[in-house]
């Protein structure tokens, strides 16, 4: 090849290395001064609060926090739509083995916090706990009146949460070892869809997490004796517990990194503490 042309096509062969580098980074790396959370409506407020701090800090930035679900969370991380996903309860064996370890790249789990599923009811109802077997029994559809556990004579309208919650999971596991709900249970999308069911609907029992509950619209009972707070869900002494994740394809990177170390640094474990769930 003659000489001077070698010499013009340089500049050429450089440049389109220069934007095929660019356009690798836009793809592999993502945007480099905005990323999008969602998932997990139990971590969503966490969320949505720790993206306010944290681009008061760092003017440029944006951080888009929106809800969905825990099975969402971890379906849209994977399919790229968004770069970081909420988790509120334990990847099973099978999702462990398919995302994690023969995915490339597997799906990171980075846990951030742990919060309670606490039981609510409808405010004035004169029941202030259950035990363990009793709740079981009603969404399992065995109890169907308040009066079968000591209460008044009234319908139990059964609250609960859709196919996808992480929130439906871990209650599932840890009351209703394995038996299924009741075909009359109502579900909903949100742990303030549940807490607003509840305040509408006199008889009504649900669950949500301990980081949702307004007093001003619903009663929290008693689990086994057990009043759950921040302190009975650190020292386990209350039983619903589940740790909450965030999750990125891959090894967070850039923004991601930053942001999930900022919920992991003092100023975001109290951010999690102020809103109802326990640091790690």
């Amino acid at each position: 090849m003659d000489k001077n042309l070698k010499m013009l096509l340089l500049p050429v062969a450089i440049l389109i290395l220069m934007v095929l580098s660019i356009l690798f980074a836009v793809n592999y790396l993502g945007r480099s001064d905005e990323i999008t959370i969602a998932g997990s409506t139990t971590i969503r407020p966490i969320a949505e609060r720790a993206a306010d701090e944290y681009m008061a800090e760092h003017p440029g930035l944006k951080i888009y926090a929106m809800g969905g679900s825990s099975g969402y969370g971890i379906e849209a991380v994977l399919s790229g739509k968004i770069d970081i996903g909420c988790v509120s309860r334990e990847l099973t064996d099978q999702e462990r083995a398919e995302y994690c370890r023969f995915r490339y790249p597997p799906l990171v789990i980075t846990p951030i916090a742990r919060g309670g599923v606490v039981l609510i009811t409808y405010r004035g109802n004169p029941i202030d706990g259950l035990i363990k077997e009793e709740v079981k029994d009603i969404y399992a559809g065995r109890i169907k009146n308040w009066k079968e556990v000591g209460g008044e004579d009234k319908k139990i309208i059964v609250i609960g949460r859709i196919n996808d919650s992480g929130t439906r999971d871990v209650f599932k596991g840890n009351i209703m070892g394995g038996e299924g709900l009741t075909d009359d249970i109502i579900e909903r999308s949100s742990n303030d869809a549940v807490m607003d069911t509840v305040f509408t609907n006199k008889g009504a029992i649900g669950y949500i997490s301990l980081g949702h509950v307004d007093p001003r619209k619903a009663e929290v009972l008693t689990l086994n004796g057990i009043k759950p707070s921040v302190e009975s869900i650190s020292n386990g002494s209350y039983q619903i517990v589940r740790t909450l994740y965030m999750v990125t394809k891959g090894e967070p990177k850039g923004l991601e990194r930053d942001f999930i170390d900022f919920i992991l640094s003092e100023k975001g474990q109290r951010i999690i503490e102020e809103e109802g769930f326990v640091s790690i």
